[in-house]
């Protein structure tokens, strides 16, 4: 709420009398600022899970980084 007055949004006029534009503009800022915290979290948890592996030497770094930042899990995971 405190990032909404540097977008020109006066938490005291009521929301009927803002423009579409800037109602749809901020709705749409939220929703993108949602799915970047669930791509973030995600990943941090990927993160965190599979680190021990890569510490082990089971899983590689570029195998790391795929899973962590791309979801695409190594090819010998997969059943065929």
């Amino acid at each position: 709420m405190k990032a909404l007055p540097m977008f020109g949004v006066d938490l005291d006029i009521p929301l009927k009398e803002y423009s579409d534009q800037i109602v749809y503009s901020v709705f749409a800022f939220g929703i993108l600022l949602l799915f970047c915290c669930i791509y973030l979290l995600c990943s941090l948890c990927a993160a965190v899970y599979f680190y021990p592996m890569v510490k082990n030497g089971n899983l590689g770094a570029d195998d790391y980084f795929n899973i962590v930042f791309k979801s695409q899990y190594p090819t010998h995971w997969q059943r065929m």
